[in-house]
């Protein structure tokens, strides 16, 4: 009788140890546990072009990562960034005369155009930008390019490639 109260009182107090383990668990590990295999995805993607002046790069940088909402379930969260390169195929010196130059490009229906004034020749060939791009970008998007200066106009397409 005596061995078989001890190997009860023994199961219980076992029983209830690992109750408490679980229920002091954090917030962060619960939602943790709750999370998707994987916590981030990324998206690297490189997109080139040219015409007969000029030649582009688009590089987009795309993460998605799983984040905790105030100790309930979590959610995704976009962290996308882009850089954008514009270069002139030819001499330095033949921008020497140019007192505008105006470029814009858009990829997924979202652009941003980009105005230079010169008061003085420019100094360098590639003009370029940077910021955080509004949506996720697929590697079969196609980046459109439109670029005026002076009485020239030139428009051209930007496809990945496999750099």
């Amino acid at each position: 009788m005596k061995k078989g109260l001890i190997l009860l009182l023994i199961t219980l107090v076992l029983t209830g140890c690992t109750n408490t383990t679980k229920k002091e668990m954090t917030k962060d590990e619960m939602i943790k546990e709750k999370a998707p295999e994987e916590d981030f995805t990324n998206n690297n993607y490189t997109f080139f072009g040219e015409s007969k002046h000029w030649k582009a790069q688009y590089v987009y940088t795309g993460r998605k990562v799983w984040q905790n909402n105030n100790g309930t379930d979590g959610l995704y969260v976009d962290k996308n960034h882009y850089s954008f390169a514009l270069t002139y195929k030819g001499p330095l010196n033949e921008l020497s005369s140019i007192k505008k130059l105006e470029y814009f490009f858009n990829v997924m229906d979202i652009g941003e155009g980009l105005s230079h004034e010169f008061w003085k020749p420019p100094t360098t060939r590639t003009f370029s930008a940077s910021g955080e791009a509004g949506s996720e970008v697929s590697e079969d998007s196609i980046v459109k390019v439109n670029v005026k200066w002076e009485n020239w106009e030139e428009s051209f397409n930007l496809y990945i490639t496999d750099e």
